[in-house]
């Protein structure tokens, strides 16, 4: 697999956890900032993997980056416990991974850019 189809596949994976984390406040109970700062985080983890997709550029990937440290921060921050602590920390946990692989997959795809450009 190219790194082309690889930075796809890892925003992909991004976008569908910012997914995951919209429509999580379905299944576990969350309330007050925690829901705000949860639907916030979704909402940058959906456009930021959206985004990369088809933009060869690292920002994405560093702004899903910092979206999934906030993430885990807010699980302190907030007192989180039960179900809605580990739905934040694995969802925390995977975007941030995906945001590390995608910024390597975009950052191979440029060298590719450039070393065939010259």
């Amino acid at each position: 697999m190219n790194n082309v189809m690889q930075k796809r596949i890892a925003s992909s994976l991004t976008a569908i956890i910012g997914v995951a984390l919209l429509v999580s406040p379905l299944f576990v109970s969350i309330t007050g900032g925690a829901l705000i700062s949860t639907f916030i985080v979704g909402g940058v983890l959906v456009l930021a993997g959206m985004v990369q997709v088809f933009w060869d550029n690292i920002l994405p990937s560093w702004v899903s980056g910092l979206a999934a440290a906030w993430l885990l921060l807010s699980a302190i921050i907030f007192t989180m416990s039960g179900a809605l602590l580990w739905v934040t920390l694995a969802a925390a946990a995977g975007a941030f991974i995906l945001a590390l692989w995608d910024g390597i997959e975009v950052d191979l795809v440029q060298q590719q850019h450039h070393h065939a450009g010259v």
